[in-house]
């Protein structure tokens, strides 16, 4: 598809456009009917692929055509089949986003985004000289529709759209389709479900078997963009490709996830199109607890799309014509001549209220957008060493804990710098009519000093004490755990008493810590000395 917007917007500016494809299937070329095609194999000699002798197919066609560039998209041509279509003296742009393997090409187009440090750095040592690099989203390819300035309509119904791209096994769509409707209620009529049956996808019989039983449930057959059923789209899941580009341009919330390693992407370089909630090929995609987090998201959809608003990356939807241009096409619009443009990068503040502590001291309270840095802190070996659950928190239970239980607890994250360096939070909880607080923190990085600890736990018991003077805190700490158990002794946290109340409710609000392994303490108000930023 993404070729098939290329070669419009090439014809549009008065060139001819031919497409070289392996064989003949209808699901595709339907798309292509306007354009010169070529086939390479039957099929009976595809299935020993090689590249020189593709190459040698492809010169058969070309040497017989008046061809200006040859552009290749396509996973299993690598610098083996450029070198012999250079050889015979053709220019070759190449589209890519591995960043894994040599090229010999005149024009190499990858839209990834690997971050500002990273992005512009691709294939420095993997490309020739002469070649012109056009990376990161300016040259996503886009239809043109999604050039305007596009308002998304609202919907009377809550719509979700489901899409794993052209292909794929669309097994995992239809199990989770299932589990949806299993947990909605049957006379909710205010969703609409909305499967994507791809041209090349497998097991589409399994979307129409299930549709069948519920009106809820409408697939989209046919359809050569998806635009005009994103405007309409309350929330989007499926898998990470195109989708992320379209996506961002009309803000539409998201969850994705990874089916292929081309789909990976590091988290954060997600986070700068406004794009927190992601799970990763080696993350179990499993449709009985993909389908609560969906009605979760549903019913916390304001949140996300606030997410998704944090975007800061622009994707304008002219990378199109940019690659054309670079091409050797015309342009004449001002706003898109600029091809080479390193980032449509705009930053938007998020107005955070920080607390100051000290002159490089600061600290803030845990928004949404910190949802994946908190997970992947949380999940450092150093911190989940000494913690009661030393298991390993999935992304996928992380978010349906975040936007249920977290709100539950005040957590905030202490900034060296604007650098975060550690997330500490308290909840006050009762037993037997009192109060307690309870509360805990753990580092972002190896290289939090002790001293960073310190300032941060004496502003959480003056913040706590100014709150609720008169209520003691209570903690478990590792036996094993020298440095904790030595810095909460400095702060003023002793033992408790095995018949006091204090350790009846430890044992109600940490019942998998037990004695044996735990030391039982507490901090007493009267302890206090309140502090100030001047200490």
């Amino acid at each position: 598809m993404r070729m098939l917007h290329l070669a419009k917007e090439f014809s549009n500016q008065g060139h001819v456009v031919s497409f070289l494809l392996d064989e003949h299937q209808l699901q595709v070329t339907k798309h292509i009917e306007d354009f010169n095609t070529f086939y390479l194999y039957s099929l009976s000699d595809i299935s020993n692929f090689s590249e020189t002798e593709d190459a040698r197919r492809c010169l058969e066609i070309l040497d017989t055509e008046s061809v200006d560039h040859v552009i290749v998209d396509d996973y299993r041509l690598s610098r083996c089949w450029e070198d012999i279509i250079v050889a015979n003296g053709y220019k070759t742009a190449v589209f890519d986003d591995m960043c894994d393997r040599p090229h010999n090409c005149d024009l190499i187009i990858d839209p990834k985004w690997c971050g500002a440090q990273s992005t512009f750095k691709r294939y420095q040592d993997l490309v020739p000289s002469r070649c012109k690099r056009l990376l990161g989203p300016s040259f996503c390819i886009l239809d043109a529709q999604y050039r305007s300035e596009n308002v998304l309509s609202n919907p009377q119904q809550f719509n979700i759209l489901f899409s794993i791209g052209g292909g794929g096994d669309l097994s995992l769509i239809s199990k989770l389709l299932e589990n949806l409707i299993a947990l909605a209620d049957e006379n909710d009529r205010s969703f609409c479900l909305l499967p994507v049956i791809g041209p090349l996808a497998t097991n589409s019989q399994k979307i129409f078997e299930v549709a069948s039983t519920d009106s809820r449930i409408q697939p989209v057959t046919n359809a050569t963009s998806l635009y005009s059923h994103y405007i309409n789209t309350s929330l989007f899941i499926g898998a990470l490709g195109t989708s992320l580009y379209e996506l961002s341009a009309l803000f539409i919330p998201a969850l994705t996830f990874s089916l292929s390693p081309n789909q990976e992407n590091v988290i954060s370089d997600l986070e700068d199109f406004g794009h927190y909630l992601h799970l990763s090929t080696h993350e179990e995609i499993c449709p009985e607890l993909l389908a609560p987090l969906i009605w979760i998201l549903r019913e916390q959809i304001h949140r996300v799309q606030k997410m998704r608003e944090r975007s800061r990356i622009n994707i304008d939807g002219y990378g199109t014509e940019r690659i054309v241009e670079a091409l050797g096409g015309s342009c004449n619009d001002e706003h898109k001549s600029n091809m080479f443009q390193t980032s449509n990068s705009e930053s938007r503040s998020l107005d955070l209220d920080y607390i100051k502590l000290t002159d490089d001291l600061s600290i803030r309270k845990v928004i949404d957008t910190d949802i994946n840095h908190y997970l992947d802190s949380r999940n450092l070996e150093q911190n989940m060493t000494n913690m009661i659950n030393a298991s390993t928190i999935s992304r996928l239970e992380h978010y349906k804990w975040w936007f249920t239980s977290c709100n539950d607890r005040d957590s905030y994250v202490l900034e060296k710098n604007q650098v975060p360096q550690l997330f500490i939070w308290h909840q006050l909880l009762s037993y037997c009519d009192r109060s307690y607080w309870i509360g805990g923190w753990f580092v972002c990085t190896t290289e939090c000093s002790f001293n960073i600890v310190v300032a941060a736990l004496k502003w959480q018991l003056d913040f706590t004490h100014s709150l609720n003077p008169d209520t003691t805190w209570i903690a478990v700490i590792k036996k094993t755990n020298n440095y904790v158990n030595l810095l909460n002794k400095y702060m003023g946290f002793e033992n408790v008493n095995g018949t006091s109340h204090e350790f009846h409710a430890i044992r109600q609000f940490f019942e998998f810590a037990s004695t044996n392994e735990y030391n039982y303490v507490k901090f007493s108000p009267s302890t206090l000395k309140v502090t100030n930023n001047e200490d």
